[in-house]
């Protein structure tokens, strides 16, 4: 059995959520161009529509796999 070993001093890992803001930030830059700190840039603000889980019932459920497979369930009144 081999045992690999790595030196982990010295290395510093960045989390995913400070390179997300590193990448938003670059994007900010690049889509401001050369607008200096003192003017403002116009902000595009998007809304992500949610959409509530459809709840199932075990009826519908039993109906579709019936339907699906071409069976019928013992448990169906």
């Amino acid at each position: 059995m081999e045992f690999k070993v790595r030196e982990l001093t010295g290395v510093s890992e960045k989390s995913v959520a400070e390179v997300e803001q590193e990448l938003l930030d670059k994007h900010e830059q690049s889509l401001n161009g050369g607008l200096d700190d003192n003017s403002q840039a116009e902000t595009i603000e998007t809304t992500e529509t949610i959409e509530a889980p459809i709840e199932l019932k075990e009826e519908d459920v039993l109906s579709y796999i019936g339907k699906r497979y071409n069976k019928e369930s013992h448990l169906m009144t």
